[in-house]
C-alpha cells in the first residue's frame, strides 16, 4: 500500500519530466498544453540529416496574451568537435534574427554546459529564449531551448519562474575543440530550423 501511495504521489507532481530523462520544468500554474503547435514543424526538423530527435511542446497562458514552449533537439556531431557543432547550431539561430528585433543576447558556460538567452521582438511580441547545450559521453549534440513568449515591453513573471526551475538531466562531458562560426555548416542550418519552429506561434497569432 505505501508503495501504491509513492507512486501516486510522484504521478500527482506538479514537475513536467520528459519521457527520457532529457530536461524538466514546472509549467505555470493554470497554463495548459496546446499539443497541436508546431507539429509540421518538428516533422521537417525529424528529417534532417543529423538529427536524431526533435521534439517540441507549449503551454498557453489562460488570458491567451502568453505562451511557454519547450523545443528539444538531439543531433550527431559528426567529425566536429561538440563544440564546434554547438557554435555551428547557434550562429544559425542567432542569424535567424533581424538585427533590428534583438534587444539582448548572452552567452555563458557552466556545468559543461553553454547556455544561450536571447530576446527578441517579432509582430508586437517579446520572445525570450533561453538555448541549453550540451554534448553527452556518446557524441550526441543535446539543445533544448525554452522560450517565453508575451506581450513586448517585459517578461512574464510566470514563464520567468518556469525559466528558473529548468534543468537539463542530460550528463554532459567537458566541451572539447575549437568553435566554429561557419553559418553553412550543418549546425547553422539546423539552428535556423530551430528558431523557425520557435516563432511559427508568434506568426500565427498574429493573423488571428
Amino acid at each position: 500500500m505505501k508503495a501504491v501511495v509513492v507512486l501516486l504521489g510522484l504521478l500527482l507532481t506538479t514537475t513536467l519530466v520528459h519521457a527520457e530523462q532529457a530536461w524538466k520544468i514546472d509549467p505555470p500554474d493554470g497554463w495548459a498544453e496546446d499539443k497541436e503547435s508546431a507539429v509540421e514543424q518538428v516533422e521537417k526538423l525529424r528529417k534532417m540529416t543529423g538529427v536524431n530527435r526533435a521534439e517540441f511542446r507549449q503551454w498557453n497562458a489562460p488570458e491567451g496574451n502568453a505562451a511557454l514552449q519547450v523545443l528539444e533537439l538531439d543531433a550527431d556531431k559528426g567529425d566536429h568537435s561538440g563544440r564546434a557543432m554547438i557554435d555551428g547550431m547557434e550562429t544559425g539561430a542567432v542569424k535567424g534574427v533581424d538585427a533590428n528585433n534583438q534587444i539582448s543576447l548572452t552567452r555563458r558556460e557552466e556545468n559543461n554546459q553553454i547556455i544561450v538567452d536571447h530576446v527578441i521582438e517579432v509582430n508586437d511580441r517579446r520572445v525570450h529564449m533561453q538555448r541549453h547545450y550540451a554534448v553527452d559521453d556518446q557524441g550526441t549534440i543535446h539543445n533544448v531551448t525554452v522560450t517565453c513568449a508575451g506581450p513586448t515591453g517585459a517578461e512574464v513573471p510566470a514563464c520567468t519562474q518556469a525559466f528558473a526551475s529548468f534543468k537539463m538531466l542530460v550528463k554532459a562531458v567537458p566541451l572539447a575543440g575549437s568553435r566554429w562560426t561557419d553559418p553553412k555548416f550543418i549546425g547553422g542550418v539546423i539552428g535556423v530550423a530551430l528558431l523557425v519552429v520557435i516563432v511559427v506561434w508568434l506568426l500565427v497569432r498574429k493573423k488571428q
